[in-house]
């Protein structure tokens, strides 16, 4: 993350959250001038490590700004070149892709969910359980009734943190009840059959 008002001043760190929702509580603590950027991000498999190599490349000399904070004197073209190398680690993943992790489901609701299923999310350690009415095609929390995935999405989250300016992809976060009794990511989850044998 850069700041308008601090040139060649950059925040760099992992965060298990979005980069938006990231950036919107940078942007909402109020030891920080509110005018955070997300200049880049990137997804890498093992995030803490990857943070600590960054943080010993650009800590070099007086590079980092302090001991125990996330911040340093860089420029963003030095930090792009270091993302654009973690990039290249991606693209030989997904030379050859897992379909467990590239395969996405359905993204219908009524096509996805069976009446009366059970769907969960953790916020910030908070945990919402919805149910799905497919009648209405509507998601039911707290007596209150959804018209999406993402609408739900975005007011447990905004119910946790009032500040949030993103809700992020519903679709990556939330499980489902299967009928065995256990959740499962509903971003994998296939179109309902519907046969004569029903």
């Amino acid at each position: 993350m850069s700041n308008e008002h601090m040139p060649n001043f950059l925040k760099i760190g992992y965060t298990d959250r979005t980069p938006e929702e990231r950036l919107a509580e940078a942007n909402a603590d109020t030891w920080s001038i509110p005018v955070w950027r997300c200049e880049m991000s990137c997804r890498v498999k093992v995030p803490r490590e990857v943070e600590k190599i960054l943080h010993q490349l650009l800590g070099r000399g007086e590079g980092r700004v302090s001991a125990r904070r996330e911040f340093f004197r860089s420029s963003i073209d030095e930090v792009r070149g270091l993302f654009d190398l973690l990039k290249t680690q991606n693209v030989i993943e997904e030379a050859s892709p897992s379909p467990s992790l590239t395969t996405y489901g359905c993204r219908e609701s009524k096509k996805c969910f069976r009446d009366g299923q059970l769907l969960k999310h953790t916020y910030k350690g908070d945990e919402c359980i919805a149910i799905y009415k497919a009648e209405r095609d509507i998601f039911v929390w707290r007596g209150t009734e959804y018209s999406s995935l993402a609408r739900l999405n975005a007011a447990h989250k905004q119910m946790v943190n009032p500040e949030l300016k993103s809700a992020g992809n519903a679709w990556d976060e939330w499980t489902c009840m299967t009928t065995d009794g256990i959740y499962i990511p509903v971003k994998n989850l296939p179109e309902i059959q519907v046969d004569g044998s029903d």
